[in-house]
């Protein structure tokens, strides 16, 4: 999972199933602190098995043996969040944020991760010391790693102003891309056309993979698009540096930030004159090495730029690149003409249907009266045909108490709605279902899937209404897959830029003022409710999305290149001026981006011909029952389009 420290080695160690057994089997009278450790370690080989509730069970005896232990308190309130267990939320918080800013102001590296901070309510001043203290660390790492370094140090290309310029005879501009998820991973669903659409006559572009190949599509199609694909997972971070430096980098660009695999000590030796954050941490990395972070004016508002260490290269209208247009054109979405006047007229409850792809409703028939394709696929899985559908398809640490609590009134106020989750992780789902009993409301109201491969996924996705997004941190990847999708989505902004990207990718997709509710989170419940009780003008939203989704710049890949290419160019040419890093809001001249907008409608004419002519078929999981056709081209897919598992998140 993202942001998650490596784990240690256990060897041959038999992990006990629950504390008890851990002290019945331990040495003859273990110290104190050694049975916490013994349990800290076991939870840790729990939480990498999938098994969260054991993990809870070590986190806690470890601190109930020794109170503190920040490693242990920080990952318990990780693993709590992870599965939605909030028996005791606000005393672990409490207990996090004093350890927090007691480890702070002892100049400490905290134990808390920049990351799993994204689900903890702080302060953003605070959160910005937490990545400071981090970036410290890392700038330490480096300092030991120096010496290991070729003797000189690391060699800069020359300030040449013509770099990237096009002009004939001019050096290409060598841009570096460091990751740890080059593979079936949301980063590279997102970025895979990015290193496809590069210009190859100005820019000279290098993958420094940080992890061995996962052997996935994914992975393969990076490689082949890259002008230069190389492995690096083996190496230490200096040889690394040194590589990098090789190989004459003008601008690298960290695609990891403080996620799982990082080596943010590679940043800190400073292998390049220019070094970028972007797409894989949605904050600020506290450090000096890195010069500039990629955002949006509406991810990261002027009015908030004393929270980044970094320049703002503000990317117009969203910081997230996408990839939807290349590969999951026709994957087997329902367009809103599969909206049957039965459902827009309001039917059924949501209370009959089970709760995955095999159920839903009684009776032996393949349909009611006026149902269609969608009604079909409903039933199928175990959605109510005609009832309102609000779904979540995010990871679940991102769902906190006054999330919830704003759903099940949504819920409430919303006569035979159903939310559709994601068991992402599994043992999420009986918490939940027993904190909607609490309030009320019973499992019926509730719907939860399995992850599925990325074409079935995003296509599964358009059978729901709307989406509610989670306001603490918002849905990325999975709110763009939602988007596209044809699925309108509601979003409650707040200062942190985990928490704005929903907003970024409504405005950039054109339906910010219908998708944002930027008055809070009575706001947000309202106008769930109103969409969900007014159906018509939920179809028309739906609809508007629908229109804009081919032209909308969230979708439009080729156009979000160019732009980026002309962001790194002009952060270049200030560097060759002398002149320090700073801010700027990044423009594409109107004409380019207008012939762009023309290659882009042609290549659209010519992706769906190709299509049609594969003999597309609807993907696995979404077939219609034998002699019911799809409506219209639009839900088809391309034989092979999209075969990869993804579980949806960023």
């Amino acid at each position: 999972q993202r942001g998650r420290r490596p784990l240690p080695s256990f060897g041959s160690l038999k992990v006990p199933d629950s504390p008890r057994d851990l002290t019945a089997t331990a040495p003859s009278a273990p110290s104190t602190e050694a049975q916490a450790l013994a349990h800290y370690h076991a939870a840790l080989a729990h939480q990498a098995s999938g098994r969260v509730g054991a993990a809870v069970r070590h986190f806690r005896a470890a601190l109930a043996l020794q109170a503190d232990f920040p490693a242990a308190l920080c990952s318990l309130a990780r693993a709590q969040s992870s599965i939605c267990d909030w028996s005791s939320r606000e005393a672990t918080l409490v207990s996090v944020r004093a350890s927090l800013v007691r480890q702070l102001d002892e100049g400490a590296c905290p134990a808390l991760q920049p990351f799993d901070a994204f689900a903890v309510p702080l302060e953003l001043p605070l959160v910005l010391r937490l990545a400071q203290a981090h970036a410290a660390a890392a700038e330490a790492v480096a300092a030991s790693l120096r010496p290991l370094l070729p003797p000189g140090g690391l060699c800069h290309p020359p300030r040449d102003a013509a770099a990237g310029s096009g002009a004939a005879g001019a050096t290409r501009l060598r841009v570096g891309y460091v990751s740890a998820d080059f593979g079936d991973h949301p980063l590279t669903h997102l970025t895979r056309g990015l290193f496809a659409l590069h210009d190859r006559s100005r820019l000279e572009v290098f993958c420094y993979s940080l992890r061995q190949s996962d052997r996935s599509a994914p992975r393969a199609a990076v490689e082949s698009a890259a002008e230069h694909f190389v492995d690096v997972s083996s190496s230490d971070s200096a040889a690394i540096a040194a590589r990098i430096a090789a190989d004459g980098i003008h601008v690298c660009v960290d695609l990891n930030g403080f996620t799982s695999g990082a080596r943010t000590e590679l940043f800190a030796l400073r292998p390049a004159p220019l070094q970028v954050g972007m797409l894989g941490f949605p904050g600020s990395s506290g450090g000096a090495f890195l010069d500039y972070l990629a955002t949006d004016a509406v991810a990261s508002p002027p009015q908030l730029e004393h929270l980044y260490s970094e320049a703002l290269l503000r990317l117009p209208p969203s910081y997230l690149v996408t990839d939807h247009a290349q590969t999951l054109l026709h994957c087997g979405i329902l367009p809103p003409t599969a909206v049957s006047a039965a459902w827009l007229r309001g039917g059924g409850g949501g209370g009959a249907g089970g709760g995955d792809e095999g159920g839903g409703g009684g009776g032996d028939s393949e349909g009611g009266e006026g149902w269609g394709l969608r009604e079909i696929l409903r039933r199928r899985y175990g959605l109510p045909p005609l009832g309102v559908v609000f779904c979540c398809f995010s990871q679940l640490y991102k769902v906190d108490p006054a999330t919830f609590a704003a759903w099940i009134s949504i819920l409430r106020r919303v006569p035979g709605s159903v939310l559709w989750l994601l068991r992402f992780p599994l043992e999420g789902e009986a918490n939940l279902l027993a904190a909607a009993a609490a309030a009320g409301l019973p499992p019926e109201r509730f719907r939860f899937s399995a992850v599925a491969p990325k074409a079935a996924y995003v296509a599964r996705a358009s059978l729901a209404d709307l989406f509610l997004d989670t306001p603490l941190c918002n849905g990325h990847t999975t709110a763009a897959d939602a988007l596209w999708a044809g699925v309108p989505l509601l979003t409650c902004p707040g200062d942190a830029m985990c928490s704005r990207v929903a907003a970024s990718l409504c405005t950039a997709v054109g339906c910010g003022p219908q998708m944002i509710a930027d008055g809070g989170i009575g706001d947000y419940v309202e106008r769930a409710v109103r969409l969900g009780t007014r159906r018509v003008e939920l179809l028309a939203l739906r609809r508007k999305l629908w229109a804009r989704r081919l032209s909308a710049p969230l979708f439009d890949t080729r156009l979000w290149t160019r732009t980026w290419e002309h962001a790194l160019r002009a952060v270049w040419l200030r560097h060759c001026a002398g002149e320090p890093p700073a801010s700027m809001d990044v423009r594409l001249g109107e004409l380019e981006a207008a012939e762009l907008r023309r290659e882009n409608a042609a290549d659209a004419l010519v992706r769906r011909a190709r299509a049609l002519q594969a003999g597309a078929v609807l993907p696995a999981g979404l077939q219609p029952p034998a002699g019911l056709q799809p409506p219209r081209a639009d839900t088809r897919v391309a034989a092979g389009c999209c075969a990869a598992p993804n579980d949806g998140v960023t």
